[in-house]
């Protein structure tokens, strides 16, 4: 991003085999209104997601492992890679609001005070689509 202003928030997604789930997070994340870094760090999946981050979302920074480094190692390489203000670490399955990020980067502005947020989650089953009662 040599040359461009950084964006406030990157985003991280460690992924293995999740092509499908992949593309729904990253589709949800074109979305946003924060202006992001993504960066997909593929633990060697043989599911043909690296392919489809590449044709459908060109703009993503893939990190295309030669072997399953695991959850926790996947997260730093991305990490080492990220260069917003802030870092969200997302795992594929999940789909966010277009206002989240900028939701949570507005809050973690406002309170300097705190090192790190996290976001509600909300599975449609449970939260009032027809789920449980």
């Amino acid at each position: 991003m040599k040359g461009e202003r950084a964006p406030r928030v990157s985003v991280v997604i460690v992924n293995y085999n999740t092509r499908e789930l992949l593309l729904s997070c990253l589709r949800s994340l074109k979305r946003s209104t924060e202006d992001l870094q993504i960066v997909v760090v593929d633990n060697a999946s043989q599911d043909g997601s690296p392919e489809a981050v590449r044709t459908a979302f060109p703009e993503v920074q893939l990190l295309a492992l030669p072997e399953n480094r695991g959850f926790c190692r996947g997260n730093n390489i991305g990490i080492e890679r990220s260069c917003g203000k802030y870092v969200l670490i997302l795992n594929p399955d999940t789909e966010i609001e277009s206002s989240t990020l900028t939701l949570m980067a507005d809050f973690m502005d406002h309170n300097p005070e705190y090192d790190g947020c996290t976001g509600q989650l909300h599975h449609p089953k449970f939260s009032g689509g027809g789920g449980r009662s």
